[in-house]
């Protein structure tokens, strides 16, 4: 998965001489959260990712998604494994298809009824984040949005079974960087396949989980993400993390779809 805390970077005479690209003007959190929907549907839409990255997802796996729109609530425990860091977290994600087999996500993370923080992601399946950028409402600006730049290794997850293994590798840097992209990558395995209706009443079909685990740029384990694969739908829902930093995960609430 990829990185959320970023260094901001100044542009300056930088730009000809790291060849990253400029940066531009920081987006305004207050003009995010003025249209949210707006601004997932232009920011991160499969247009913005780079042809090659689409092509070789759509070449490996042409299967499109099978719901228009579903809403998932659900609550998470963050950091369960240390009682005095514990907390409980509403998570509440609306998944949008996006085209093919790609999703649009806007995750909005609340406590005590007040939401604080925002997530915007284009993904494969959901399993694979293409595209990402977080949102604190306290704060000025958002954090600089990350992308995938090239796509070496990719598994199709649609059809998978109990006990395959999948492999993901790529390069990913920040929106306008052109050169000295980090390495990324992840290997996921299916689990024992269970009726849907296990997770949520309102799910039909099967659900397969899917533990990937993720390196960083020198190849070094950084952690495990947990999914509950929905076949009846074509997408996979986080459900588990597991870093140096703690363990968390989350039951899911409600599910509806459209």
């Amino acid at each position: 998965m990829m990185k959320k805390n970023h260094l901001t970077m100044s542009c300056m005479v930088l730009c000809a001489t790291m060849l990253s690209g400029c940066i531009p003007a920081p987006t305004k959190v207050k003009d995010v959260l003025a249209d949210k929907a707006g601004y997932l549907a232009t920011n991160f839409s499969p247009a913005t990712l780079k042809p090659a990255v689409r092509e070789k997802i759509q070449a490996n796996d042409g299967n499109p998604l099978k719901f228009h729109k579903m809403k998932v609530d659900l609550t998470w425990t963050f950091n369960k494994d240390d009682k005095n860091k514990t907390s409980v977290v509403q998570k509440s994600t609306t998944y949008l298809n996006a085209g093919g087999n790609l999703v649009q996500e806007l995750s909005d993370y609340s406590k005590n009824g007040i939401v604080f923080n925002q997530r915007y992601d284009l993904t494969y399946r959901g399993v694979l984040s293409l595209k990402t950028q977080s949102t604190n409402d306290n704060s000025t600006f958002a954090s600089t949005p990350y992308e995938v730049k090239e796509l070496e290794t990719f598994d199709s997850l649609d059809r998978a079974r109990e006990a395959q293994e999948l492999a993901y590798k790529f390069k990913f840097g920040t929106k306008v960087q052109i050169m000295n992209f980090l390495d990324g990558s992840e290997t996921c395995t299916v689990g024992k396949s269970h009726p849907a209706s296990q997770e949520s009443a309102s799910l039909s079909g099967s659900a397969e989980p899917v533990l990937c685990t993720n390196y960083n740029d020198n190849g070094v384990a950084q952690g495990e993400s947990g999914f509950v694969y929905l076949s009846d739908y074509g997408v996979a829902i986080l459900t588990s993390t597991k870093s140096a930093s703690g363990i968390s995960d989350a039951k899911i609430d409600s599910v509806k779809i459209d």
